[in-house]
């Protein structure tokens, strides 16, 4: 009897044994076969053991020659994320040292460590970036076992990083340098082009006398208006190029919005009549001010209206009107019966020189700086431009001023 139990019990201890030697060998096999590096460090940092990818990530022929590198190296790692892993004074004579010395320290203190990047030196000199994640093993009874730390080489999505990140310096940095550009030209266009309109007018008007032939008289009007519409385009790619470069201040004070359209609407009456437009205020009896730029508002309510004349036939019609939403804000809306923008131009129509409507050469006469100019001095303001269009159903321009803005009521 006793023998068939002890018989038994060897049995028993031969099959835990032979579990046992499955399990750790389906270990190390998932250890050494694991896609990306796996090592195990004692508290102090030292490597004791590390797989086939780990060794491929810091050069090394297998992971005993790995093993054998790490450990030779000085202790002293600087933190992770931070540094390349190297001793003071980097180059090409800088001896690396220990680079997860760090994390080791940490992870015993906060437990473990994921995501963190870093940059090492392979045993070839070559810097390559990780990421890393480290985590302390404990066995029986809470005692530490060892770290176990996961590397993957990211050196090439980091340079791809690295590459988008100084292709946009380049990009901001040629955007800024042709705005500033723009509106260095833009000053220096301006003063003898002011002469240009100055003398014409003289001329038109006949300030020093009678001109001989009336033929003169209308070439000076053409002068002056080819000069004032010059200015305009100067004036607004100056305006832009103050918003783009982000030099553009806004000079606020409480503006009446209804006086701000009233006033609008009179400079725009005679271009109205000439196109045969009826303009149309459509405002309700009180409406409060805003904390707001008088001359931005007056700017992107003239844009708005210009352009609403422009693209509509005769016999149509401009309305502005406005209102208090719910949540405070102040809606502008401008909406014409004209020639509509076509969906998929609706794009093209917001940004810088964009135009549209070839249809209508005589009607799209512009650099087209208007619509984009004014949703960048709306959004100055904090405030939101939406645009809706049809071909051949009209425009509805639609602004929000935000509630901060809205200070009081003042009719």
């Amino acid at each position: 009897m006793l023998e068939t139990g002890r018989a038994s019990a060897e049995a028993a201890a031969e099959e835990l044994a032979r579990t046992l030697a499955c399990c750790r060998s389906k270990f190390e096999s998932l250890f050494d076969d694991a896609l990306e590096g796996k090592v195990h460090l004692d508290p102090e940092g030292t490597l004791l053991r590390a797989n086939a990818e780990a060794a491929r990530i810091f050069g090394c022929a297998d992971a005993a020659a790995l093993v054998v590198y790490y450990n030779q190296l000085p202790a002293g790692g600087c933190a992770a994320g931070e540094s390349s892993g190297l001793s003071p004074g980097e180059g090409a004579d800088a001896v690396p040292t220990r680079p997860l010395e760090t994390l080791v320290r940490r992870a015993l203190v906060e437990g473990g460590l994921r995501g963190i990047e870093s940059e090492i030196r392979r045993v070839d000199s070559a810097m390559v970036w990780i990421s890393q994640a480290i985590r302390p093993v404990f066995g029986e009874e809470g005692r530490l076992q060892f770290l176990e730390g996961t590397l993957c080489d990211i050196t090439a999505a980091h340079s791809a990083q690295e590459t988008l990140r100084q292709a946009k310096h380049e990009t901001d940095l040629l955007s800024r340098a042709k705005s500033e550009f723009l509106a260095n030209v833009s000053h220096e266009l301006r003063t003898p082009l002011n002469a240009i309109i100055g003398f014409s007018s003289m001329i038109r008007d006949e300030v020093l006398g009678p001109i001989g032939s009336r033929e003169y008289i209308e070439f000076s009007r053409d002068i002056h208006d080819s000069g004032q519409h010059l200015l305009a385009l100067i004036n607004d790619i100056l305006e832009m190029a103050q918003v783009r470069t982000g030099n553009r201040e806004l000079r606020e004070s409480v503006v009446d919005i209804a006086k701000v359209v009233q006033d609008t609407h009179r400079l725009m009456r005679g271009r109205a009549d000439q196109g045969q437009v009826e303009l149309i205020s459509n405002l309700p009896p009180t409406l409060p001010a805003l904390w707001a730029e008088e001359h931005s508002l007056k700017q992107i309510l003239g844009n708005l209206l210009g352009n609403a004349i422009k693209f509509t036939p005769a016999g149509g019609k401009v309305t502005t009107r406005a209102r208090v939403e719910a949540d405070g804000c102040l809606l502008l809306i401008v909406k014409d019966t004209g020639i509509g923008i076509a969906q998929e131009d609706l794009a093209k129509v917001l940004a810088p020189f964009g135009k549209v409507g070839a249809g209508f050469s005589d009607k799209s006469a512009g650099a087209g700086l208007g619509l984009p100019l004014t949703r960048y001095l709306i959004e100055l303001h904090g405030g939101r431009f939406h645009l809706e269009s049809r071909l051949s159903a009209g425009t509805t321009a639609s602004i929000w001023f935000p509630a901060d803005r809205v200070v009081a009521s003042l009719r």
